[in-house]
């Protein structure tokens, strides 16, 4: 998603009504930051699973964590979340 302007990904999850996202991944500064951002800019409800990411230190998974995420989506354990069709 964090491709969400060059491709048909924001299409195809409109198109099916989709309108919360769960992001998680590798390099929770970077990769899943940018999805993340893309995803709130486009209007997504984002839930964020902290044990569902990792980034190359702890500091900086913590930072995204705790200073950004929670201004851009909902932060929550894996299990915590439930997902609705």
């Amino acid at each position: 998603m964090g491709r969400i302007p060059w491709t048909e990904l924001d299409l195809q999850l409109r198109r099916r009504g989709v309108t919360s996202v769960v992001i998680g991944g590798i390099a929770t500064n970077l990769g899943v930051e940018s999805t993340v951002r893309a995803a709130h800019e486009h209007g997504y409800a984002v839930v964020l699973p902290e044990d569902a990411s990792s980034s190359r230190s702890a500091e900086m998974h913590t930072f995204a964590f705790e200073q950004i995420f929670p201004m851009l989506g909902r932060v929550a354990k894996a299990d915590e979340i439930e997902l609705q069709r």
